[in-house]
């Protein structure tokens, strides 16, 4: 009889598999072969040769993530991104939250002849690292995350998410496209922000980045705002009731100064009217007076 060994199983997890009536043994044979199955698969991604990428993809790995879920990692077993010396004289685009200009099509010249460098480092100890002082930083206009440790959080994208979102926006769409095929979550990612990638990609500089960013905020805005309208007049018929009765007043209110105003108006002409009127009269009875002063005087003369 063969021996299955248990190793990768504690004994904790040993006692819960007995209580429910699971071999321990098999579970240990189970992961052991999920282990081995990993194991081939990274020696598949990394024998493979590298691949034909028109764009240079390079990398500042500060050694702060776990590299079995690290998405920089994943691309440098597939030879699409090369590590970089944070002493290297780069002249590409560095993409850093702490830039101060976007990512846009002006920058399109040097992704194509210097590439994209990303900084692989934790979120949470972005503040730590060293800065960088390059002339082509760059960070990313808003965008929503679709990768498995920061699903849906805005802006807190991995470095595949933040290497293809630059592509795209720099006019390399089917690159884009081959970076995030390498992930099960990647068209996730295309489709969760396909309006922002669309809008982004009609801006020219950064100027016009920013000024989309800024319509789309306000976009958010306004949809929150009526979203918490609906809920509040779902949840409050009676009050919502009584301001749409408040709103009728409001608008019965200008109607009757306009119709107010309007018979002013009115009035006022026929005033105007009146008056040029009787000063007609007036002056042809001046005249005809006049005409009968004349007449006198002739008879008399």
């Amino acid at each position: 009889r063969q021996t299955v060994s248990t190793q990768g199983v504690s004994s904790a997890a040993s006692d819960v598999y007995k209580r429910q009536g699971i071999n321990a043994e098999y579970m240990g044979f189970l992961m052991n072969r999920k282990g081995r199955k990993k194991e081939k698969l990274l020696a598949e991604e990394e024998a493979g040769g590298k691949p034909e990428f028109p764009i240079k993809l390079y990398i500042w790995d500060f050694k702060q993530c776990d590299p079995k879920k690290c998405t920089g990692a994943k691309l440098k077993r597939l030879k699409y991104v090369e590590n970089l010396s944070l002493t290297h004289s780069y002249k590409g685009v560095v993409l850093t939250p702490s830039a101060t200009v976007k990512v846009s099509k002006a920058d399109r010249e040097a992704v194509e002849t210097s590439g994209i460098c990303v900084i692989e480092c934790s979120w949470a100890k972005f503040d730590k690292i060293p800065k960088t002082h390059n002339a082509s930083e760059r960070a990313l206009p808003y965008f929503v995350a679709a990768n498995t440790i920061n699903y849906g959080k805005p802006m807190k994208l991995s470095c595949a998410e933040a290497i293809a979102a630059t592509l795209h926006l720099t006019g390399f769409v089917d690159e884009a496209e081959e970076i995030m095929n390498k992930f099960s979550w990647g068209e996730a990612f295309l489709g969760i922000n396909e309006e922002l990638l669309d809008m982004y990609s009609e801006c020219n500089n950064p100027k016009e980045i920013e000024d989309a960013e800024q319509r789309y905020f306000k976009s958010l805005e306004e949809a929150e705002a009526e979203r918490i309208k609906k809920r509040d007049k779902m949840m409050n018929p009676s009050s919502s009731s009584s301001e749409d009765e408040n709103e009728q007043e409001k608008e019965d209110e200008k109607e009757d100064e306009k119709e107010e105003e309007e018979e002013n108006k009115e009035k006022n002409e026929r005033d105007k009217d009146e008056e040029e009127k009787s000063k007609e009269e007036v002056d042809e009875g001046e005249k005809d007076k006049e005409k009968e002063k004349i007449e006198v005087c002739l008879v008399f003369n």
